[in-house]
Parts: structure tokens; sequence; C-alpha cells
């Protein structure tokens, strides 16, 4: 299925077993068959062993690059792990519908020399051509003396050498990748009784299969088929999901896929009946992104940890937060909760990134190990809440998007498509682990409940559809509630405040309570589905106050605070900021067109410290990033990459910039006859 990321959250998978020595993810497979599991993953220990994983659901949503689970299972030469605690390589046992076997010839030695390898893993030679397949799908592969590895569509253009020099400088033993396949596509679905047909696809380079096909109703065919398409017909007299289990004699290839036979249906054409079962989501807090651990490292003891939060959930820890007055409430490793009034200067991550389920709620995200959610808890202005209505059982044959959820439930579905990147009205749950999103449906055959009797892998009460055609239906229907402007946020005494509202409800009419935090209630009503207005306030009291809107009957609300003055001061001292960096800003750069490193131990860490030690060393560029080791030294003018990977800030010097990461902030150290100053001048406040 693919390399999923890992974390020491755990990924949910029921059991685990240490293979040792020699030993292939065949084993585990095998192991992970017998005990009746769906899924399998595997991980390196260490360099005598490797764990097998099996489950039938797993915690873990994000899939990365298959490069981060290239380690070498155990002491197998031609098998490849995930890495403990940062990838696991997970694969599906049941409904395989696809099964190969590479077989790789001895094609002589060829100069490889100036070809660039994928990667620097120092592979076997059945790796090579397991990864040159894999990867790339490539029809050859080399591999040389230092266990480096290529991989080619053609070996036209490259220059055959004789074996006795094969493995010197840029020589390299290539091996020709061929394939035995059996591949068998059938109908998701079909009727008790009705014939139909399955393709089924062999490569068995020149020669022909012997197969059994047992279809698991007390048939088993015999059958020999050579290279090309085959068609198979079959018909079933009972309903209920079937295993068609393929094997081909005397070779490695076997494959399991799925059907599911259904009875003759009366799609109920009249209107459908609510079930009245509504999931509601709501925002408590402003969401702002998703970011790195390392951002958080900026924030230099401004913060507090919320500890044994049973039960965890978003708004526990939100409010919380809220409780020790914090602006920012952080949510990472499944569990945890971090109130702050800064969250660091990193750039934000994809949203994806984050997409870790919560330990106790598998229907919401909490963040991974090194990823961060944030979000805003005061000045907050803007809120969206779903009301998701059960529409009941349907057959749907086509959909929009579909995506496998490991740990689906029909809250993770509806939040997939709510976050997906358009705006989805429907969403639908089948196959226990599938969610699907829809723009428009059709819901002409609905079914009874009955047929939506598959337990959600995330949670047992809730039904995620049937097999194939049947799914649980939800209507989305959000609700955004913003808060557009408010002007001025700093007045004087008895000044009028301007304060403009914004409401896009599926409610015709809605009721706003506004709490002024001075006593003083308002109540305003929208008139129709997308509505704004405006409202003056004034306070005849200095102080600050927390101004709080919340749509009555809807978990819908915000806050903005205000301040109050008795006068404004327009002949204020005009502020200024001076920054000293010792040199010109170049751009930003990776820290390894450095030639020189310097240990910041007993130092601020910062540029104007590190362009005093460069130059001391004689050179001309200096360089800084977020870390201990943070100085950098160089005679030549490094490269310039994009900027927004400089933006973290100093290492106990949070009022400057340097690298983040293997990133740096690189300058041109100021001459000795020359000085400048960065000066900023406060200009005032503006909305």
């Amino acid at each position: 299925m693919g390399c999923y990321r890992d974390s020491p959250l755990g990924h949910s998978f029921t059991n685990f077993t240490i293979f040792s020595g020699d030993l292939e993810p065949n084993k585990c497979f095998d192991r992970c068959n017998l005990d009746g599991h769906r899924f399998a993953g595997t991980q390196f220990l260490n360099m005598n062993n490797h764990l097998c994983f099996c489950g039938n659901s797993f915690r873990i949503n994000l899939i990365i690059d298959l490069k981060n689970c290239n380690f070498k299972c155990g002491l197998n030469p031609s098998s490849l792990c995930g890495n403990k605690n940062l990838s696991i390589r997970i694969y599906s046992l049941k409904n395989r519908t696809e099964s190969y076997e590479l077989i790789a010839y001895d094609v002589g030695c060829f100069q490889t020399i100036g070809k660039v390898s994928p990667t620097n893993l120092n592979l076997t030679n059945r790796l090579a051509v397991f990864k040159c397949y894999e990867d790339y799908k490539s029809k050859y592969a080399a591999i040389d003396n230092e266990g480096s590895y290529f991989c080619f569509e053609n070996i036209q253009s490259l220059n055959n050498v004789s074996d006795t020099k094969c493995g010197g400088i840029g020589t390299s033993k290539m091996y020709m990748i061929l394939r035995k396949m059996i591949k068998l596509n059938c109908p998701a679905f079909v009727h008790k009784d009705v014939v139909f047909e399955c393709i089924l696809q062999v490569e068995s380079l020149g020669s022909c299969f012997n197969l059994t096909i047992d279809f698991n109703d007390k048939e088993r065919r015999e059958l020999s088929f050579c290279d090309g398409n085959h068609s198979i017909s079959k018909s079933y007299n009972s309903s209920g999901l079937f295993e068609i289990e393929v094997s081909v004699h005397n070779e490695s290839l076997n494959i399991n896929p799925n059907i599911y036979v259904k009875k003759a249906i009366d799609y109920m054409i009249s209107p459908f009946d609510y079930l009245n079962n509504i999931i509601e989501i709501s925002e408590y807090a402003e969401y702002i992104g998703c970011f790195n651990a390392i951002s958080q490292s900026n924030i230099f003891y401004e913060n507090s940890s919320i500890q044994e939060l049973y039960n965890f959930s978003h708004s526990i820890c939100f409010q919380k937060c809220r409780e020790l007055d914090y602006k920012f409430s952080i949510i990472y490793q499944g569990d945890k909760c971090l109130c702050s009034n800064i969250y660091g200067t990193h750039i934000k991550l994809s949203d994806h990134q984050c997409k870790c389920s919560c330990m106790y709620n598998p229907d919401s995200n909490c963040g991974c190990f090194f990823f961060h959610l944030v979000y805003r808890l005061r000045d907050q202005r803007v809120m969206r809440n779903v009301r998701a209505v059960d529409l009941g059982c349907h057959e749907i044959i086509n959909q929009n998007i579909n995506m496998l959820i490991p740990e689906n439930t029909n809250i993770a579905c509806i939040e997939f498509c709510l976050n997906y990147g358009k705006s989805y009205n429907y969403a639908s749950t089948f196959n226990k682990l599938y969610c699907a999103c829809h723009t428009n449906i059709n819901l002409t055959r609905k079914l009874s409940n009955i047929d939506c009797n598959l337990e959600c892998p995330g949670n047992s009460s809730q039904m995620c559809g049937g097999y194939f055609g049947p799914r649980n239906v939800y209507e989305i229907k959000s609700s955004f509630f913003e808060l557009i402007s408010i002007n001025p946020k700093t007045s004087i005494v008895n000044q009028n405040i301007s304060i403009r509202l914004g409401l896009k409800s599926h409610y015709n009419s809605s009721e706003i309570k506004i709490d002024f935090g001075d006593n003083q209630t308002y109540f305003a009503r929208t008139i129709k589905f997308d509505d704004q207005f405006t409202i003056q306030k004034s306070y005849n009291l200095s102080g600050n106050y927390t101004i709080k809107f919340k749509i009555v009957d809807q978990n819908l609300q915000l806050e903005a605070d205000v301040n109050v003055v008795e006068s404004l001061n327009l002949t204020k001292k005009i502020e200024k900021i001076f920054i000293y960096e010792r040199g010109t800003f170049l751009n930003c750069a990776l820290q390894f067109n450095f030639e020189l490193s310097i240990n910041h131990e007993n130092y601020r860490k910062n540029q104007e410290v590190c362009s005093i030690k460069c130059a001391k060393n004689n050179f001309a560029y200096s360089a800084v990033r977020s870390s201990q080791m943070s100085c950098f030294c160089s005679n030549t003018r490094p490269n310039p990459i994009s900027d927004t990977s400089c933006v973290c800030a100093c290492v106990n010097s949070v009022n400057r910039l340097c690298g983040c990461f293997d990133r740096v902030r690189s300058y041109e150290i100021e001459k000795k006859n020359e000085k400048s100053q960065i000066i900023g001048i406060y200009y005032g406040c503006f909305s």
C-alpha cells in the first residue's frame, strides 16, 4: 500500500512480532494471514531483527516517499522495511488483485561513470533490482562495488566493457529485469444468479501457467493460460462477500480478490426518511496552520503544557488555555496540549503533515510527533460550524473522489471532504475503510439500513456503509461566522467603535448575541442566508474589554479585544528600533555551501556575533541558523534558495532572524572602513 509515516504515538496495530535473522517479510504476511488480519506492516529494528505488525486498521494516515522505507529487513538481502518510529511499509493482505515476481538476468558489465545513483543505500544486487522496478519501473538495474545502484529504461547508449574490468571506477554489473505476473479484474459487486465476467491478465515469459481458482462457494477450477488476457465467466447462487483465491502451480504467485454478491434489490424510490442523526463539527478556535516542532523551540518557555487531559479533545485544550489567558493553543502527539502567546516563526507546512488521529478520538486529527496544529484563541475573527445530516443507506456507483482512511469513521470522512480543497456537499462511507466526497449525488437508490452494517474501524458504534455499492450518506451544511472589521481597536471614552459582522448560514434567519464586556448585551438578527451588518458601540469607562459574539442555537462564537483610553497621546515620542548586523543580507542558502562552522555555545546566536568571528578568520561571508552550531563562514558567495526557509528566530536572540534546519541566512561581512545600520521608525497603527 505504500510507506506510511510512523511515530512513537503508535499505529494501533493490534500486535507485533520480532523476527530475527535472515527472515523475509513473507513470513510476516503468513503470520498475519493465519490470524485473519487485513493489514501487515514491516519495520527495521536493528541489524539482526525486524518488526512485523498485524491489524485490521491503523491510526496513521500520511503516505510518505518510498525512500523513507528503504531499510533492509534484518539480514535478508532482498527485502526492505520501514524504520523504527519513523516509517512503516504497510501491505494489504485481503483483496489483492495482482501478484508478480521479478527475474533479473546478468547482461554484462557497462560503464556508468557520470550517472547519478538515486540514493546512497549500499544495496545488494537483489535490492537494486527491486528498487529500480518499485520506484521507477525500470527495465535495467546496475550496481557497482560501492553498493551504489543505477536504473535505466534502456542501455543502448552505454558502453559494454569486459567482465574482467567490472567493479572498477565507473563500471557496474548490469541486470535486465523481467516480470512474471497474474492480475484478475472482476466487478466490485454483482447480483445473485447473474453471470459476470472477470479478466485474467497473464505474463509468463513465453511459457504457460497452470492455475487453481477457488471461488469460495465449493467450486474450484484447474485451468491453464499463456500470455495475454483471458475471460473467466462465473455466477453465484447466494449473496455475501466472497474471496476468490487464485494460485499458480510451482510459482510464488497468488491473489485473493474480493467480490460482493448482492441479492435482488427493490429500491425504495419514495422520499427517503431522515434518520435525525446529525453530526456537528465546530471549530472553537481559529485554525492557523500546521507547523514543524522546531517552531516551538522559538517560544523559549513562554508557554504552559497542560497535563493529564483525560478524554482529550480540541475544545478541552482550548478551554484550559483560555482559562490561563493564553492567545494560542498548540495540539500535537495525539493527546498533548500546549498553551502559548507565540508559536514560532518557521514557515507553515501543508495541512496534511498534521493528519494523525487523536489518541482518544479517531474522528479528529491531533497533530503528529514532529508536526503541531496551532489555533488562535484571542481575537478570533472567523469560525465554521458544520452540520452533517445522515441521509441513510444508498447505493451509489460513482463518486468525485475517494480515499482509504485506515481508522475510518463518518466524522473523519466528513472532515476529509471539508479539508480536501473543494466545496463538497455530500460525504459517504463504504467498505468500512473508504470515504467518498460528492459535489452532487443521485439518491434514487435508497436501501435498508441493514445493507450498511459494516462497523467503522475507528468507532464501532458507527456504521461505514456496506461492501462496494451500499454507502452511508451525509449531507454537509456549513455555516461561517466572520468578524470582518473592528475600528478603531484603540478608542477614547465615549467614542463610537464600528463593528462589522458577516454570517453565511444554512438557516435563513439567525439571532446573534453580543456581550460587550461592560454588562451590556445586544441582540441582532440576520434576515437572509448570506448577510452582513454593522453595529456601533461606545464605552463610558476606560479599560480593556473583550467583546463576545455568539450565534444563538448554533456553535458559532467569536471574540475580539478593544482598548479604551481617556485620551490618545498624539504627541507620543517617535519610537526607533536599531538593528546592527555587521553585514549586508544576501539570501537564504544551504549550510554545506560554507567552509567553516563555529560553535556559538558561549555567545548570543546572531549575525552580528557570527560576522566578528568569521572576519577574524579572514572570511568574506558569514551565515547563521537557529541552532547551537549556528555560525558558518566562507569566501565564496553561496547559491540562493527561497528566503521563506530562513525565518526562524535565532537561539537566545529571538529578536533576530536565522535560518531553519540546514538553511542559513547569508551575509556579506562589512569591511573595516564601512558601517551600516537598520533603523525602524514607528509610523503609526493601521487597520
